[in-house]
């Protein structure tokens, strides 16, 4: 099950397609959490503080604006009165006679010097009276100027539009104030007006100014722009105040960003502006960004630091813990994670060696389960080796069986001539021998292959390995020693004789082939004795050394299995298998050793699988051990495997042996009886029917015998009184044994039949007497056998 990051920050967001470092996740998460919160809040602070400055300036210079537009007004106030107080005195004849009122506007340019020259216009625009007085103006008609026109019809006071006066070449503007009979006029130089624009200082560079209705400077620092009557109104601060709007505007002319505030006189209709380059009115902004710039910079490089000691204390236990696990993961179960550390680590750490404690066990028991698998594999990979045998065997079994038939039969025929003759009569009674050896292989070959039933029986085996190794002399060379070490008191065991003579046949015969290479020949050495293991013997769990593996008579100890396979010197005969003392008696063993090649260690574990072998082509199929194997298992004995390269091999075989009443048992063997019936002999070889009618004939039978099952059921049916036994085979053409006995007992249910076959699958001895018939004997048939069962079945 996999374990997933629920935390909802994952360590690859931070190092996408790497495999992430804890450290760095971990410094770089410390680094985020502390900067994070400072950057944010310098951040904030510092536009929050920006746009507060901005506005406190703009704020400012709007102020300012505004204030030099609300003194301007009061100062065009003055002149206003002073001419309400002139009509009044004008207007008023008995005041100021005709011939004074020049006197009386010249005392008034002299008690306010910012007027240049004041007129009296008559109706009709006519220049009337003039101060200071100029000949040159008197006279003048300026009834065509828009002031007169505008104040004759209004009858109001009118400021003009500011112009250049020729007579001071100074900015000027009028002022025109109605009369009963006329208009007084008064020329105001507008220079105190840039007296209180230049009062203001704005910062290092900015500065105030003073605009038209139509945009035209009439107040400038700079002298130049009011001379030559600039007009500003493209500046979009002035544009704003044009629209009749105050405020203020942060605008770009000239790739220069400025600030500019505006406002606007009452009484005229002037704008007053102030103007200010942004980065000169934002200078203490920009000093309080680098301080907090550099404080922010200060406070990371301290997280930073922070950050990485902490990181790195945090780390030592995990890199402890780190390498304790890389240890276990090594297979170190015995190493212990101590740490003192964070709670969290301590528990980590405490959990892992619990865990790993637990994976300990659980290997443990994996790997038992893992060996208990193997073994299991091994079985089943030998019982499909046993299967593939069997099926070899079976193939093979009817028509070798045939074969041995006709071999044993005829060579019983040849006995009975030879009769009196002791040359010609032990030749073929060892040909007899041979051949219900042979019969009785191919019987052990099925019952290996578990293809057949195993009949054992109370076995004196010292005779039979006396036997074998007579056998045996003729077909070694004879500078190979037979040394034998028979024991005949109670040697008895329960066993197939055909299978055990098999076993001594192989190991002997293979001991010879491994001295074959010495031309001094060499010594097979054959033991049989009795052991006890209810007496006090010592068991080991070791192997003691030999020096002299031909002389010692030495057992091994093996492991807790059937085979037990070792490649060291022999060891004392005290330490036996532990199997032996789990059940306490009396077993047979057989010792079979030589002083030939010996085993190479690798092959030792495979000598016991089918078709393995290490002998040249033509010399060995690999099957003689494994037989070996499959008839001590069969037997519930032990074997054990010693050998020395270059020294020699050494097979011991352990088997229970049988209580002594059993042992002395005596099987009587009855007499061939024969007789005078009729008896109808049934096999599709004809050599098999001609062998069996002889032999039956020969101990007084009377035979009839046919190679067509077909053939044989007309004849029954023709006469089926006339035989009183019916011999037939079971696997023919037309109609199998089985078959044709069905189709017998149809017409005479009491007929007694024996069905004989060398192998079949299709029909054992159980079926065979459940379908009716009599007997079931496989081939190849022994006379005395089928004397026997016949006289057996003609009695019941």
């Amino acid at each position: 099950m996999k374990a997933h990051n629920n935390s909802g920050l994952s360590p690859l967001l931070f190092f996408p397609g790497k495999e992430p470092s804890l450290q760095k996740t971990l410094t770089l998460s410390l680094l985020i959490i502390a900067t994070l919160p400072i950057i944010v809040t310098g951040f904030i602070s510092l536009e929050i503080m920006s746009q507060k400055m901005e506005r406190d300036i703009l704020d400012k210079n709007h102020a300012i604006a505004t204030s030099i537009a609300g003194e301007v007004s009061r100062s065009l106030k003055e002149p206003l009165a002073i001419l309400q107080h002139a009509q009044e005195m004008i207007d008023n004849e008995g005041f100021i006679p005709n011939g004074q009122k020049n006197r009386y506007l010249a005392s008034i340019c002299r008690t306010y010097p910012f007027f240049s020259s004041i007129r009296i216009l008559d109706t009709k625009g006519i220049v009337r009276h003039i101060a200071p007085y100029n000949e040159d103006y008197a006279g003048i008609d300026l009834s065509s100027q828009p002031f007169f026109k505008t104040v004759s019809k209004g009858k109001k006071p009118t400021w003009s539009s500011p112009y250049i006066a020729v007579q001071t070449g100074q900015p000027t503007i009028s002022l025109s104030y109605p009369l009963e009979k006329g208009v007084i006029v008064a020329h105001l130089t507008l220079s105190y007006l840039k007296n209180i624009s230049d009062r203001i200082r704005i910062g290092g560079t900015g500065y105030a100014a003073m605009v038209d209705r139509n945009g035209t400077v009439i107040a400038h620092p700079e002298t130049v722009n009011i001379a030559e009557q600039q007009n500003l109104k493209h500046l979009p601060v002035v544009a704003l105040g044009l629209e009749g709007k105050r405020g203020t505007l942060r605008y770009t002319v000239n790739s220069v960003e400025w600030m500019g505030s505006v406002d606007i006189v009452p009484v005229t209709g002037w704008l007053v502006c102030v103007f200010q380059p942004a980065k000169e009115a934002l200078s203490p902004l920009m000093q309080i960004r680098n301080i907090i710039f550099a404080g922010t910079a200060t406070a990371i490089l301290l997280a930073v630091i922070a950050a990485l000691v902490i990181a790195r204390n945090a780390m030592i236990p995990l890199t402890m813990l780190l390498e304790s696990t890389v240890k276990i993961a090594r297979g170190d179960y015995n190493h212990s994670i101590e740490t003192e550390s964070y709670r969290e680590i301590n528990t980590l750490a405490k959990n892992f060696n619990i865990m790993t404690e637990a994976v300990k066990s659980r290997e443990k028991a994996l790997k038992k389960d893992m060996e208990e698998r193997r073994r299991l594999e091994e079985q089943l990979r030998q019982a499909h080796k046993m299967e593939a045998i069997g099926t070899l065997a079976g193939g093979i079994a009817h028509d070798f069986n045939n074969i041995l038939g006709a071999v044993l039969g005829y060579a019983e025929m040849a006995r009975f001539e030879v009769e009196g003759q002791e040359t010609a009569t032990y030749q073929i009674e060892q040909i007899v021998k041979a051949g219900n050896r042979a019969r009785d292989l191919v019987k052990h070959i099925l019952t290996f292959s578990r293809k057949g039933p195993q009949k054992r029986a109370p076995l004196e085996i010292s005779i039979l390995i006396k036997e074998a190794l007579q056998l045996l002399r003729a077909t070694i060379p004879a500078n190979i020693e037979i040394r034998k070490s028979i024991s005949t008191e109670n040697t008895t065991i329960l066993a197939d004789a055909t299978q055990l003579h098999q076993v001594i046949m192989n190991l002997c015969t293979n001991a010879a082939q491994s001295m074959e290479a010495n031309e001094k020949g060499g010594m097979l050495h054959v033991e049989l004795k009795t052991i006890d293991t209810g007496m006090k013997t010592e068991h080991h769990e070791f192997l003691l050394e030999s020096t002299n593996p031909k002389t010692d008579n030495h057992e091994i100890l093996p492991e807790n299995r059937d085979i037990k396979i070792y490649n060291h010197d022999f060891v004392p005969e005290k330490v036996l298998p532990p199997e032996l003392h789990s059940k306490p008696g009396i077993y047979v063993k057989l010792s079979i050793s030589d002083n030939g090649a010996g085993i190479q260690p690798e092959h030792l574990e495979k000598i016991f699988d089918p078709y393995f072998t290490t002998k040249a082509v033509g010399k060995g199929s690999g099957m003689g051990l494994s037989v070996v194997m499959g008839i001590v298992k069969n037997h519930e004995g032990i074997i054990t495997v010693e050998s020395i390269p270059g020294k020699g091999s050494k097979f011991n075989l352990f088997f229970p042996g049988i209580p002594t009443e059993i042992n002395r048992q005596i099987e009587t063997v009855k007499p061939i009886e024969g007789g005078n019936e009729h008896i109808l002999v049934v096999d599709d070889q004809e050599d098999m029917a001609e062998t069996i009618q002889l032999l039956l004939e020969r101990i007084g039978y009377q035979v009839t015998s046919t190679t067509s099952s077909i053939d044989a059921l007309a004849m029954f049916r023709a006469k089926p009184s006339i035989f009183d036994l019916v011999i037939t085979d079971q696997t023919m053409p037309d109609l199998t044994g089985g078959q044709l006995a069905r189709e017998m007992l149809k017409i005479r249910h009491d007929l007694p039949i024996i069905l004989c076959t060398g192998y079949s699958l299709r029909i054992d001895e159980e079926r065979a007497l459940a379908m009716g018939i009599g007997a079931f004997v496989m081939k190849p048939v022994d006379i005395k056998e089928l004397d026997a069962t016949i006289r057996k079945l003609l009695s019941e």
